[in-house]
């Protein structure tokens, strides 16, 4: 269960970086008053992929780190993980390439590792 500072935490951090898109939008129409409808769109759109881009991280890292029954299993082996470190890694979304804080899991028995909340292709590994 999500405990409420956090949560409060994550929901101010986004509505100020919705504040901070909102501006920017409205710099760049000041700055663009012949836009046409197709432009402002666009950077709506552009806007919009930044803010989510943002979200994700924030909606992530209120999960629950570390319960032993909560571990992920090893696609090989089938036996619970052991956590080995928090780390980051980019990620390519819908919305874009970001980057995740979160849990790395290791299979002792195979030497899996495991980025939840799946798994992460080799190439967009930053330690790699």
């Amino acid at each position: 269960m999500r405990s409420s500072s956090t949560t409060d935490a994550g929901e101010e951090l986004f509505v100020e970086a919705a504040r901070i898109s909102y501006h920017r939008l409205k710099e760049w129409e000041r700055q663009h008053p012949d836009a046409t409808l197709g432009e402002i769109e666009q950077k709506t759109r552009e806007e919009r992929r930044l803010l989510m881009g943002q979200l994700i991280p924030l909606l992530l890292a209120d999960r629950k780190r570390d319960d032993p029954q909560a571990r992920p299993r090893c696609p090989k082996c089938g036996k619970r993980m052991t956590l080995h470190d928090d780390g980051s890694v980019p990620v390519e979304t819908l919305e874009g390439r970001i980057t995740l804080e979160r849990p790395y899991y290791y299979c002792r028995s195979c030497h899996e590792g495991l980025f939840p909340p799946g798994p992460v292709a080799a190439s967009d590994r930053s330690d790699e």
